[in-house]
């Protein structure tokens, strides 16, 4: 709560500028942003994921070269990818808006 109070989300995401590139730094208490395989499901291939979320054939083929994810892993990382994508075109389009 200490984040939301403070900064009115449960995640903050803070973009800096550093050398040739930018850092993109997230703190947040979202589920301890961790994997948990509690069901069957969570126990499956990322691969099975991969098909679930009807991914691109590519991406299909990545995810079963990864043999070593399991569903929960893949899931998690997708959503916290998508979370940080969203974040970042939020900032970039009211970055814009005040040009």
């Amino acid at each position: 709560n200490e984040l939301r109070q403070k900064y009115n989300s449960y995640a903050v995401l803070i973009t800096f500028d550093c050398g040739k590139g930018n850092v993109i730094h997230m703190i947040s208490h979202f589920y301890l942003q961790r994997s948990e395989t509690r069901g069957e499901r969570h126990k499956m291939s990322s691969e099975q994921f991969a098909m679930d979320m009807n991914a691109s054939e590519g991406i299909k083929a990545k995810a079963k070269k990864m043999s070593h994810l399991n569903y929960a892993q893949a899931q998690s990382s997708a959503t916290s990818s998508a979370f940080i994508y969203n974040q970042l075109a939020e900032r970039m389009k009211k970055k814009s808006s005040n040009n």
